[in-house]
C-alpha cells in the first residue's frame, strides 16, 4: 500500500543483488516485462511494478505521472 493505492510488483532475483526496477508503458503492467526480466535476475533484484491503474494495482481513478512516480518511491521505500 502506498498511500491508501495498493500496487502489485513482481519480484525476483537475489535479495542482495542490485535493485533493477522495470516500469511498463501506459496501456501495459508489469508483466510486460516477464521475459525480458527473467534475464535480468542473474545480476539483478528486479522489480516490476503494475502502476496505479493497470494490471493488478487499484483503480483509483486519479491518475498522473508525479502520482505514479510518488508511488513508485513509496513501493521502494516500503
Amino acid at each position: 500500500m502506498v498511500d491508501g493505492v495498493r500496487l502489485v510488483g513482481r519480484i525476483s532475483g537475489a535479495p542482495d543483488a542490485p535493485v533493477l526496477v522495470l516500469l511498463h508503458g501506459l496501456g501495459d503492467d508489469g508483466g510486460t516485462w516477464d521475459v525480458v526480466g527473467a534475464e535480468f535476475v542473474q545480476h539483478f533484484r528486479v522489480l516490476a511494478i503494475d502502476l496505479r491503474g493497470h494490471g493488478q494495482s487499484d483503480w483509483p481513478g486519479i491518475y498522473s505521472l508525479e502520482f505514479m512516480r510518488d508511488d513508485v518511491l513509496g513501493f521502494l521505500l516500503a
